[in-house]
C-alpha cells in the first residue's frame, strides 16, 4: 500500500535468512556496523570462529584478501591469514529479484511525483548549508529537488565523490568488467 501502485502489480520480496559478514581489517571488523546496529536496535549476534564453524561447517575461514582479479596469479590463493569471526544479522536476507525490485521503487517514485533523466550525465551536486539541493547536467542544466537519490548502480562512487562524502564511507567501491571471487 505505501508504495502507492496497484494492487495487480508484481512486486519483489524479501528473503529472510540470516546474514554473516565477516569481520577482517579491510572491513574495520565491522565495528561501525555493530554500533549502529545496537544504536538501531536490530539484532545482531558477534560469531567467533569456532561458532561460525559449528554453525556452518561448510565454510574455510582462510583469508584470500585483498581481493583479486581473476587474472591475477595469486588470485584463489590463500594470505596465511584466518579470519577470526564475524557479524551474524539473524533477520538479514536478499531481494528476491533486484532489477523487479527497482522497478517497484521507480514505480512508486512516479506516483508520488518523482521524474527521472535516464541517459544524462551529472557533473556536479548542488548543494546548501550541508544538504544536497540538486544536480548540475553536462549541458548546464540545473535540477532542483528536495530528495536526490544516487541510482548510478557502478558508478555510484563517482556520484559520492561529487556530492563530497567519499571520506564517510565504510566501504570503498569501484566498477570492474568482471567478477571476482
Amino acid at each position: 500500500d505505501y508504495l502507492g501502485l496497484p494492487a495487480e502489480t508484481a512486486l519483489a520480496t524479501f528473503k529472510e535468512c540470516g546474514c554473516l559478514v565477516m569481520r577482517t581489517e579491510g572491513n574495520g571488523y565491522l565495528d561501525k556496523h555493530l554500533e549502529n546496529s545496537r544504536d538501531l536496535d536490530i539484532p545482531v549476534e558477534e560469531w567467533d570462529a569456532t561458532r561460525i564453524e559449528e554453525q556452518l561447517s561448510i565454510y574455510a575461514l582462510d583469508s584470500y584478501a585483498p581481493p583479486k582479479r581473476t587474472d591475477d596469479d595469486s588470485f584463489g590463493l590463500s594470505n596465511g591469514g584466518r579470519i577470526r569471526g564475524g557479524l551474524y544479522w539473524p533477520n538479514g536476507g536478499y531481494v528476491t529479484d533486484p532489477a523487479l525490485s527497482s522497478q517497484n521503487l521507480a514505480d512508486a517514485a512516479r506516483q508520488h511525483g518523482a521524474a527521472f533523466r535516464l541517459g544524462v550525465e551529472v557533473v556536479e551536486i548542488l548543494q546548501e548549508g550541508g544538504r544536497v539541493t540538486g544536480v548540475r547536467l553536462a549541458d548546464g542544466e540545473e535540477i532542483h529537488a528536495p530528495v536526490v537519490i544516487n541510482v548510478a548502480g557502478p558508478g555510484s562512487s563517482h556520484i559520492n565523490g561529487l556530492a563530497g562524502v567519499l571520506g564517510e564511507m565504510t566501504i570503498e567501491t569501484r566498477p570492474l568488467r568482471q567478477e571476482v571471487a
